[in-house]
């Protein structure tokens, strides 16, 4: 009768073992995606030769999306917007439909005195990071057009000492 009532024991601590090693596993790519402490997306413009506006747009998966605004732009150092769920969907479902991941590295070359938006996106674990200069794809455009007019949203708050204009 011991015997029988550990077997039994045994095989209910082996499945306890194997359900939580498959969650801990298995669950990984969904805890990583859900960190709040991570940008899903991060969205930087840098300088040309000119007055272009430089800065980083970093999105979170509680829709927290931080600016940190650096030259020629109304909101220069730290400020936060919030967006509500459907935005944040709306980013990632754009993102998949126009295959982020399996797009080229660079359009354009590194010219210096065109602006580069640099486009960091998580894809299958590994961060793809997309260079975008000149002569890139019709949708990837437009993304960065919607994600550039963020920055010129009145409800961002400031987070931290900042200048105005310049």
């Amino acid at each position: 009768m011991k015997s029988k009532y550990m077997i039994h024991t045994l095989r209910l601590a082996a499945s306890s073992v194997l359900i939580v090693s498959i969650l801990a596993i298995g669950g990984c790519g969904l805890l990583k995606k859900q960190t709040l402490d991570e940008p899903f997306l991060e969205f930087e413009k840098t300088a040309c030769f000119g007055n272009c506006p430089i800065y980083v747009m970093q999105f979170y998966p509680n829709g927290i999306v931080k600016l940190d605004g650096k030259q020629f732009m109304d909101k220069l150092g730290l400020y936060e917007l919030q967006l509500d769920k459907n935005e944040v969907a709306t980013i990632e479902e754009e993102l998949e439909s126009m295959g982020f991941c399996s797009m080229e590295s660079l359009y354009g070359s590194n010219a210096m005195d065109f602006p580069s938006t640099f486009l960091r996106y998580e894809c299958n674990d590994e961060v793809k990071i997309v260079e975008a200069v000149t002569d890139f794809p019709e949708e990837l455009l437009e993304f960065i057009q919607r994600i550039d007019q963020l920055r010129k949203r009145q409800d961002w708050v400031a987070t931290g000492a900042n200048e105005t204009s310049n």
